[in-house]
């Protein structure tokens, strides 16, 4: 019942993305994406997740879309001393995979910035990220159903809980790497990159935890343990977090505006008019960008004022409390 409910409410969002974009205001949209390939050989390679999927062609054609359309992209910095609503972009990549390495000449090329969220224990320790593990190990051997829920039972558990269930399923070297696809970038690389005018560094904890499934404690250690390092490896504090699976609670918030933090991203899609950045500025709405139809399409989706889909996630999150 649930999955016929998101199929309508997807078409019939479908069906608005012409009459949205005719009635466009400007926002900051945000853009989520992960892992950056050269090609779909890549994406196909079975070492990492192929719902990761943006390849170089992918972003060039994103990028030229949305300045067709009259916008801009933007750093946390300048979302922050936004004062009117403007056509802005805001580019993020999470977690902090090597392959990231290839954004700046992209960037630079094509006239946009993108901010990239690091999780810092998988910097230092080089260990990999556990869904790719899962992914590797799992997909093909059971069935896809099977799959998704094994999936999302380990995103119930804390971040302990689930490198110690792939350790000891998989053995001693599970969480090693297989090689530059899907490997962190190591902290000299991190040093490096950061220093690219085109690239913002944000927060994403240390271990990609999953926060509410934590105490406050582990919260607050796992929130200011990865600003600590991000700054001692960058000279830079980071103003942002993005919050691992978009998860967050009235903990996770007041943990990170107590580390420094000045805007959190989840992964409610949506816009942002700067009236919501002003007022909800711990709690900004990102689009989850999946490249697996037409590129236009999915951008001008983005653009639109009609998304039902959206309104429904917002409306179900307030009244789960889960949003403020």
């Amino acid at each position: 019942m649930k999955k016929n409910i998101k199929h309508i409410l997807s078409i019939l969002d479908d069906r608005l993305v012409r009459p949205g974009i005719i009635c466009e205001r400007p926002r900051v949209i945000s853009l989520l994406f992960h892992g950056f390939y050269v090609n779909q050989a890549e994406v196909n390679s079975g070492i990492i997740d192929p719902n990761q999927n943006l390849t170089e062609e992918y972003l060039k054609q994103i990028i030229d879309l949305f300045h067709e359309a009259g916008y801009r992209f933007v750093s946390p910095v300048e979302i922050l001393n936004m004062k009117t609503d403007q056509k802005s972009v805001f580019l993020t990549f999470d977690d902090g995979y090597a392959n990231n390495l290839r954004l700046p000449s992209v960037l630079k090329s094509h006239g946009a910035k993108a901010t990239v969220f690091i999780s810092t224990a998988h910097v230092l320790n080089q260990k990999a990220f556990w869904w790719d593990v899962l992914y590797r190990k799992r997909k093909g051997v059971i069935s896809d159903g099977d799959y998704i829920r094994e999936l999302s039972h380990l995103k119930t558990l804390t971040y302990r809980e689930v490198e110690s269930f792939l350790l000891k399923s998989y053995g001693a070297d599970a969480m090693k790497c297989i090689g530059d696809l899907d490997r962190p970038m190591s902290v000299g690389e991190l040093k490096e990159f950061a220093k690219h005018e085109s690239i913002s560094i944000g927060n994403h904890t240390m271990d990609h935890a999953i926060l509410p499934n934590l105490d406050v404690s582990d919260i607050t250690s796992q929130i200011r343990g990865a600003q600590s390092m991000i700054t001692n490896w960058t000279g830079q504090s980071p103003l942002i977090i993005a919050y691992p699976d978009g998860r967050f609670d009235s903990r996770v918030l007041k943990a990170a505006k107590l580390a420094g933090l000045k805007l959190g991203l989840t992964t409610v899609p949506g816009k942002n008019p700067i009236s919501h950045i002003s007022n909800d500025s711990m709690t900004l709405f990102r689009h989850n960008f999946v490249c697996d139809q037409d590129i236009k399409h999915s951008v001008d989706k983005c653009r639109s004022e009609f998304q039902l889909t959206n309104f429904i996630n917002i409306y179900i999150k307030r009244r789960m409390g889960t949003f403020s």
